[in-house]
């Protein structure tokens, strides 16, 4: 096991080629509050993930890289307006190519990524991936309680009268004799 720094850059292909080659592994740990694109999702204090980015190839040697990431981020509740920590545990496997018609090669569970159009640290890759697993809304699962929750639109009863039965008399006036 080879290990980098998490400053590392993956500027084009051949970068990422030659970290797949050697099979590094990246182990670090990122406190979010450093992170400028998180800081508008996350409150203080802001927690922090442990990251392992495993280069590699897929069985057609695309470079590849799984990034596992573990920990935690302080989110603001939008149902309760209280801060509350959001678990960040995922796997995501990611493939390099040089141009989006590489795209349809890739093996199905591997997500492509760009590279050749400018450096992107690793800090950058696994700061993408955690803009994606935070939530747009988020919604601490404890704050939800039975009063809390929307309330499920009902059938409407048979017996009550359409709104628009005065709209149908009005289309069909009775007649005059």
């Amino acid at each position: 096991m080879i290990t980098g720094s998490m400053n590392d850059v993956i500027s084009n292909l051949s970068d990422a080629q030659r970290l797949a080659s050697v099979g590094r592994v990246v182990n670090a740990t990122l406190e979010l509050g450093s992170c400028e694109r998180l800081r508008g999702l996350v409150v203080a204090p802001f927690g922090q993930v442990h990251y392992r980015l495993e280069f590699g190839t897929d069985i057609v040697q695309h470079p590849t890289v799984v990034i596992t990431l573990k920990g935690s981020a302080r989110l603001m509740c939008q149902r309760s307006m209280e801060a509350f920590d959001f678990p960040l545990n995922t796997q995501v496997k990611l493939a390099f190519i040089a141009e989006e018609a590489e795209e349809s090669g890739l093996m199905p569970d591997f997500d492509p990524i760009l590279v050749g159009t400018g450096e992107k640290s690793f800090v950058e890759i696994v700061e993408d991936e955690l803009i994606l697993l935070i939530p747009n809304v988020p919604v601490n699962p404890e704050a939800v309680t039975a009063e809390t929750k929307p309330a499920v639109w009902e059938a409407k009863s048979p017996d009550r009268q359409s709104p628009f039965a005065s709209l149908a008399q009005l289309l069909n006036p009775p007649k005059k004799n």
